[in-house]
């Protein structure tokens, strides 16, 4: 992609530079002679008029005059060329910057987008297997009112004794246990991965809301960039100056004066290039700093988050841990989802951080 860019980029300042050549150069009247023979005795060599130039029958001092007024603007149209190819330069690496840096976001956000869709897939699974715990809990609760409301003595066989029937309802005791714990760390770990997406959700929108921002702002400065542009005063460049001296020369042709050069500023617009190549700088800087300082402020406020609800936390369970919050925090950096579905499990506390 940057390869095209770049040969595209070439490519129109070719073209540009060419048009300009053909735009200053003085247009001259395309006249045909009447014949052969004659346009070779008017400028011929061997002929020439007393006070008059060899070549083209002009007087001396008019053809020094033309001579040191076309090389004027030839210098002009160099000097114009150059401004336009650092105008095109820099407008060039602007939209490079600024392809790069939509493709990183893209990414960024096609990541993100792809964890928020295997959260949820996981969050399917786990209400699956959730639903399918409550079916056998169920059961396993039926199955227990039974025991205790019929007199199970009665419908088993003679030697089925008391310490059998004591076997089997400690294992359905344990079962029921079992089952509660599954339960109850099932549906943890799905608070839990609610809470990661509902997380990973609230930082893409205070991405969103960061870059509008700095798109705001940088359409702000760019706006009062242009008004102060527009109160600069008129600023008449060489060409200018170059054409209003060919145009009060003796002897100039009727038609030399009328190509005009696609260069030269109107009188009501200042020309000023390379302040237009020092706004675009100036502009970008400003995005730049814009998007930097969304950025520390986002990470300062989530990092400032975490630490109130870990400290909360030990409060609760283990206050001799409150001294390590940040030094835990600093460790698990990028991890916190996990460190906290770590403690949900470790001090049984399911869904505490998800509240």
């Amino acid at each position: 992609m940057l390869g095209r860019l770049r040969a595209v980029g070439a490519q129109e300042s070719a073209a540009l530079s060419n048009k300009a050549d053909a735009a200053m150069l003085p247009s001259l009247p395309s006249r045909p002679l009447a014949n052969s023979q004659y346009s070779a005795d008017v400028f011929s060599m061997d002929t020439p008029v007393k006070g008059t130039s060899s070549s083209l029958g002009l007087p001396t001092h008019a053809t020094g005059s033309v001579d040191q007024q076309l090389s004027h603007l030839h210098g002009a149209v160099e000097r114009a060329t150059e401004e336009a190819e650092l105008l095109k330069l820099a407008i060039f690496n602007d939209r490079v910057v600024r392809e790069e840096r939509q493709g990183v976001q893209d990414e960024e956000d096609a990541a993100v987008e792809e964890r928020i869709r295997q959260a949820e897939a996981a969050n399917d699974t786990m209400r699956v297997e959730l639903q399918t715990l409550r079916s056998t809990m169920q059961k396993t609760v039926e199955m227990l009112e039974a025991i205790h409301q019929h007199d199970v003595r009665r419908e088993m066989p003679a030697q089925f004794d008391e310490y059998e029937l004591d076997r089997l309802v400690i294992e359905v005791q344990s079962t029921v246990e079992r089952v509660r714990a599954e339960h109850a760390l099932l549906q943890g770990r799905l608070e839990s991965m609610e809470l990661f997406a509902a997380t990973e959700e609230g930082k893409r929108r205070e991405k969103l809301a960061a870059i509008d921002e700095g798109l705001q702002r940088l359409e702000e400065a760019q706006k009062k960039n242009i008004d102060a542009r527009k109160h600069l005063p008129f600023q008449p460049s060489v060409s200018d100056v170059s054409a209003d001296w060919l145009k009060d020369a003796p002897g100039r042709h009727p038609t030399a004066g009328a190509t005009t050069t696609p260069y030269a500023p109107p009188s009501s617009q200042p020309h000023n290039s390379y302040g237009a190549i020092a706004s675009i700088a100036k502009t970008i800087d400003s995005f730049n700093a814009v998007q930097e300082e969304s950025a520390t402020q986002s990470h300062y406020h989530r990092r400032q988050q975490l630490e109130d609800t870990l400290d909360q936390f030990y409060a609760m369970y283990n206050p001799s841990k409150r001294d390590e919050v940040v030094n835990i925090l600093d460790e698990y950096a990028g991890a916190e989802e996990e460190l906290f579905a770590a403690l949900e499990v470790h001090y049984g506390c399911f869904g505490y951080f998800s509240q």
